[in-house]
């Protein structure tokens, strides 16, 4: 069954400190909690600098404290998929979901790290999506984890049981703008555009900072051959100044720039792109579109090369089991 992202579900990573409660446990030895406290700020810290060494030197210190409870065990996940040691996240989202089957964060956390690791070749959307049903079975009026529940759906392609969620999302908290962009995007992918600029512009108008409502509109825009060329590229620069490194608008802006034939713009906005992430291979695909409209067919083929391998090394990658 081929699986198609449609949302942009990030996982639902919390401040370590924040979700520490250790508190309340006579079992737990005093100095090992006022250490787990401080390594975890440490961590955070050293992730915050991308100090990758450091972070999983502490990762390991803090696997060595004699806690046993589920709030510790959901940080130490949440550092794990930080340090990209997926295999120790997914055991450890299980583990607390096991222990504390009202711990909704988990179900969100474990859900969105095996959407993050969907494709074709592998079950992981099912995962997601049982996990995600296991949680709204307990949490049936919860809006955030209906989103999620919808975005397992749509890699599915199970558009009706998707937009099911997505409406539910935004029924249950009309004044969520995550509700109200999962909407309207989910909706623009199904092609009823009407609507979902409906649902876009609330989310615009909830989170006037959030990039991706501008986004969105600019796709919409985009697929009306009688709109101006101006009025999806102010809306995509309007995503880039509010994130400098949303990639995807960088490539959608260079997209429009193309068609519009400004070349040098496009050529730009793809130089972007690449800064910001060199092996995403659709930035790639688009960089080998602009060489051939621009007659370098050399470069172009070169482009073209190096997306075809960055697609395969996705799907190798996504092809190795996970628990």
């Amino acid at each position: 069954m081929k699986r198609k992202l449609v949302m942009p579900m990030r996982p639902m990573i919390s401040a370590f400190l924040v979700l520490l409660v250790l508190g309340g446990f006579g079992a737990v030895v005093p100095d090992d909690r006022e250490s787990a406290t401080r390594l975890f700020a440490e961590a955070e810290q050293a992730l915050r600098k991308a100090d990758r060494t450091t972070a999983q030197d502490l990762f390991q210190k803090l696997g060595r404290l004699d806690i046993d409870e589920p709030e510790f065990h959901f940080n130490m996940s949440v550092l794990a998929e930080a340090l990209g040691e997926t295999d120790s996240a997914i055991l450890g989202y299980h583990a607390v979901i096991a222990s504390d089957p009202t711990h909704l964060d988990a179900y969100l956390n474990l859900g969105a790290l095996y959407l993050s690791k969907a494709s074709d070749m592998n079950n992981l959307a099912e995962k997601a999506l049982a996990v995600y049903e296991a949680a709204a079975r307990r949490f049936p009026a919860v809006s955030k984890l209906q989103v999620a529940l919808g975005t397992a759906y749509s890699a599915l392609e199970l558009n009706n049981e998707a937009l099911g969620a997505f409406r539910k999302a935004a029924g249950l908290d009309p004044q969520s703008p995550a509700a109200a962009r999962a909407l309207g995007a989910f909706l623009l992918h199904l092609g009823r555009n009407d609507e979902a600029r409906g649902s876009i512009e609330k989310a615009m108008r909830l989170a006037p900072k959030d990039a991706y409502p501008h986004y969105y509109l600019a796709l919409l825009l985009s697929r009306d051959s009688s709109i101006p060329t101006a009025r999806p590229l102010a809306e995509l620069d309007r995503a880039t100044d509010l994130d400098p490194g949303f990639t995807k608008a960088w490539i959608e802006k260079a997209k429009v720039l193309q068609r519009a034939e400004k070349l040098e713009e496009a050529a730009k906005a793809l130089e972007r792109a690449l800064a910001l992430d060199p092996n995403n291979p659709r930035s790639h695909y688009q960089l080998s579109r602009l060489y051939y409209q621009l007659g370098q067919f050399d470069k172009a083929k070169q482009a073209e090369s190096r997306h075809l391998e960055l697609k395969r090394a996705q799907q190798r990658a996504a092809a190795k089991s996970l628990p």
